[in-house]
C-alpha cells in the first residue's frame, strides 16, 4: 500500500537511554517485571513473570497490601480494599450456594458504573466464573442478545436496565441458564417510578435482600464457600466483553486469565519506561507519597476502564473515582475533591478539559492524562505537558476489545514528540504491518494492517468459530483490520480502519490523514472525513467538521487550510459545518459512528449536486 512520510518530531527530544536499554532494564533477567516464555492454550507466549496465576489470587494479593486504603469512591459512597473485599466474598458465597454458580460459569454484569459493578466482578473472579460485562447503554434486544449468547446462572442489572428488558427477561431466562436476576441497590438517579417497576418483575431479586446483612441467606453470605471452588489457571477463561456492533450484532470477545492479568501491567511499566527514557531511575519500593487515584470517566463494560483502569489501578493500590456519566464541570469538582492523579479516556474528554477555563486555571494534583480508543487530535499532545507548568504527561495507546485494551502505548515527552503516534508496543507484544493484498510485512512508512501477537490476544469470539478464523491465526496472530505504520524506531500510526479507506480513482486516502489536516486549525473541535460515492473515481473524500464553541469558521476558510496540508486528490470535495456545534454521532465508548455520517454526506453531496445542474441549466438560458 502506500507511503507515509515519517512526520517530523514536533520539538526537540534525545532520549537518555534507547527503548532497548529501557526494556532490559524492565524485563531482562532478575528485573522487576522479568520477561519469560511460557505455552498458553497451545500459543508460545511473552509473559511477566511476576504474573499471578489467576485473578481472584491477583485481587486477594492487593486487599493484603492495601486492606485499609480507599478503593472505590461513588458519590458520598466510599469502599476500603477490605470493604469490597468483604462485599465480595458475600456475594461470591451466595452466588454459588444460592445460585449455583461455580468455576466456569457465566455471570453477567448490566449496569451503570456503580461500585456494586466492581463487587460483582470480584466476586465471579473469587469463585473462578467468567464476568460477562454486557454495553448497559445498548437497546434492549442487543442486551438480550448478548445475554442469551453467553448463557449466564446469574445476571446482575440495575433498574433501567430491568425495566429496559421487561419485554425481554422470559426469553433471556428460558434461552439462558439463569437462575436469578439481580436489581443492585436502588439509585434516586433511576427515580422512583423506575424503581418499582423493576422491583415488580417477575423472578426479580433485590440486591439488598440478598446481599445485605442480616438477610435470610446470612450463614452462606459469610461461609467463604467460595473457597471451594478449584483456582484457576493462566489459560482458563477470564472475562467475555463485547465488540461494539456496528455492522451487525456485538461479538462477545473471550480473553483467558493470562490476558487480563497482563493488562493490569501495561500502565504502569508506561510510565516506567517514559522515566528510564529521560535517565531517571524508578524507585519501586518506596510507596508515592500521594495515593494513586484514577478518575474513571468511561464505562466498566469497556475492556479501558475495566482492564486498563480497574486492574491497573488495583496492581498499584490506587483509589478508583466513579461517574455516572461524564461532566465535565464534575469531573473538575472530583480531581480537586478527591485528589486525583490520572484521568483520561476517549480523546474527547481530554479535548473537554483542555477547552474548559476553569480546569486551565485551577491547580490539581494530576500527573498524567492518558487516552485512546478513537483517533486523537494532535492538539492533545501538544497542550496536555503545558498544564500545571509542565507537571501533567500525555499518554496514548492502541489496542482492541479483542486484546484486552491497550497493548501499544506512548507517554512522556516521546508522546510530545510525536503526537500523532500510538506509540511503541510492549515488550510482550509483537507488531506487524501486513500488506492485505500480498500478505507480506511492509517496510517501515508503508500503510498495512496492524497484526498483533501476545498474551493479551483473545481466545476468539464466543461461540463464533467463523467469525474467529476470519481475523485470529491457529498460532494467535490477530488482524486488527485497522490501518497504521511504523517508523524507523518502531513507533505505530493509525490511519484509520480498512473500511474507512476512501479510495479515489485509485489513489488510496486514509481518513485519519484528512482528519489531522482539519486538526491544525485552532478552531476544529471534532472532525470526521468519509467517503461519497462518485460514478467516475468511485468514492471523493468529504469532511464533517464541529467547531469550538464561541468559534465561526466557514467551508471555504476549512479548505483554503487543509489545501496546503493535502495532496489535492484527499482534499474533501465538501466540508459539513456544524453551524450549532453539534456533536458527531458516536458510540459509548466514544467512538465517532461512521455509518450514519456516509449517509448524511451521500444525501448532502447528491443535493449539491442537483444544486449544480439546476443552476447550469439556468444559466445555459440566459
Amino acid at each position: 500500500m502506500s507511503k507515509d512520510a515519517n512526520p517530523p518530531a514536533e520539538f526537540t527530544w534525545v532520549p537518555k537511554r534507547t527503548m532497548q536499554q529501557c526494556n532490559q532494564i524492565l524485563h531482562g533477567p532478575g528485573a522487576p517485571l522479568e520477561v519469560q516464555s511460557a505455552v498458553v492454550n497451545g500459543r508460545v507466549l511473552k509473559v511477566f513473570k511476576p504474573t499471578p496465576p489467576n485473578l481472584r489470587l491477583f485481587f486477594l494479593g492487593s486487599v493484603q497490601k492495601n486492606a485499609n486504603a480507599d478503593y472505590l469512591v461513588f458519590e458520598d459512597e466510599r469502599y476500603t480494599y477490605k470493604q469490597t473485599f468483604d462485599a465480595a466474598s458475600r456475594a461470591a458465597s451466595i452466588f454459588r450456594d444460592v445460585y449455583d454458580v461455580h468455576k466456569g460459569d457465566r455471570v453477567a454484569i448490566v449496569m451503570r458504573n456503580y461500585n456494586e459493578w466492581v463487587i460483582a466482578y470480584w466476586a465471579a473472579h473469587l469463585l473462578g466464573a467468567v464476568p460477562v460485562c454486557v454495553n448497559a447503554f445498548s437497546p434492549g434486544p442487543v442486551i438480550s442478545h448478548c445475554l442469551t449468547l453467553t448463557t449466564p446462572k446469574v445476571i446482575i442489572l440495575d433498574a433501567q436496565r430491568a425495566v429496559r428488558l421487561t419485554s425481554h427477561l422470559a426469553d433471556i431466562q428460558a434461552e439462558s441458564e439463569a437462575t436469578g436476576i439481580f436489581v443492585v441497590i436502588k439509585r434516586s438517579h433511576d427515580g422512583e417510578k423506575t424503581t418499582k417497576a423493576a422491583m415488580k418483575l417477575k423472578d426479580v431479586d433485590d440486591w439488598d435482600k440478598v446481599m445485605g446483612p442480616n438477610t435470610k441467606h446470612e450463614k452462606i453470605a459469610t461461609s467463604e464457600s467460595w473457597k471451594k471452588e478449584s483456582p484457576c489457571e493462566w489459560g482458563d477463561d477470564g472475562s467475555i466483553f463485547f465488540t461494539s456492533g456496528t455492522t451487525g450484532m456485538p461479538k462477545g470477545v473471550l480473553a483467558h486469565q493470562l490476558g487480563n492479568l497482563t493488562s493490569a501491567f501495561q500502565g504502569i511499566i508506561n510510565v516506567l519506561r517514559a522515566t528510564l527514557r529521560r535517565g531517571e531511575i524508578p524507585d519501586l519500593a518506596t510507596p508515592p507519597p500521594l495515593q494513586k487515584s484514577f478518575l474513571l470517566t468511561i464505562p466498566l463494560f469497556h475492556v479501558t476502564g475495566c482492564m486498563a483502569v480497574l486492574l491497573g489501578s488495583t496492581l498499584l493500590g490506587g483509589k478508583i473515582v466513579l461517574m455516572r456519566k461524564w461532566d465535565v464541570e464534575q469531573g473538575i469538582d472530583l480531581l480537586i475533591k478527591e485528589k486525583i492523579t490520572t484521568t483520561g479516556g476517549v480523546p474527547s474528554i481530554a479535548l473537554d478539559l483542555l477547552e474548559n477555563e476553569k480546569f486551565l486555571k485551577t491547580k490539581t494534583y494530576l500527573d498524567l492524562i492518558s487516552y485512546g480508543g478513537a483517533p486523537a487530535p494532535p492538539q492533545i499532545a501538544r497542550n496536555v505537558p503545558k498544564l500545571h507548568d509542565g507537571g501533567v504527561a500525555n499518554g496514548q495507546g492502541y489496542g482492541l476489545t479483542e486484546t484486552c485494551a491497550g497493548c501499544i502505548n506512548v507517554c512522556g515527552e516521546d508522546s510530545t514528540a510525536r503526537p500523532l503516534s500510538t506509540g511503541l508496543p510492549f515488550v510482550t507484544t509483537d507488531l506487524l504491518i501486513i500488506d492485505p493484498k500480498t500478505q507480506k510485512e511492509c517496510a517501515v512508512g508503508e500503510i498495512g494492517e496492524i497484526w498483533m501477537h501476545g498474551p493479551q490476544v483473545m481466545n476468539g469470539y464466543y461461540k463464533n468459530p467463523k467469525a474467529t478464523n476470519k481475523v485470529l491465526t491457529k498460532d494467535g496472530w490477530f488482524n486488527s483490520e485497522d490501518l497504521g505504520y511504523v517508523d524507523k524506531e518502531g513507533f505505530l500510526y493509525i490511519k484509520g480502519r480498512v473500511k474507512d479507506l476512501i479510495i479515489r480513482g485509485g489513489e488510496n486516502i486514509d481518513a485519519v490523514s484528512v482528519e489531522n489536516a482539519f486538526y491544525d486549525d485552532e478552531r476544529v473541535l471534532s472532525c470526521a472525513a468519509v467517503g461519497v460515492p462518485d460514478q467516475r473515481l468511485g468514492e471523493l473524500p468529504a469532511a464533517f467538521v464541529v467547531p469550538k464553541h464561541g468559534m465561526d469558521v466557514t467551508e471555504e476558510e476549512l479548505l483554503a487550510g487543509v489545501r496546503e496540508r493535502l495532496p489535492a486528490f484527499a482534499v474533501p470535495v465538501m466540508v459539513l459545518v456544524s453551524k450549532a456545534h453539534a456533536p458527531l454521532p458516536t458510540n459509548p465508548a466514544g467512538k465517532i459512528l461512521k455509518d450514519p455520517l456516509r449517509a448524511q454526506a451521500k444525501a448532502s453531496w447528491e443535493n449539491r449536486k442537483r444544486a449544480a445542474k439546476k443552476a447550469a441549466k439556468s444559466k445555459n438560458k440566459l
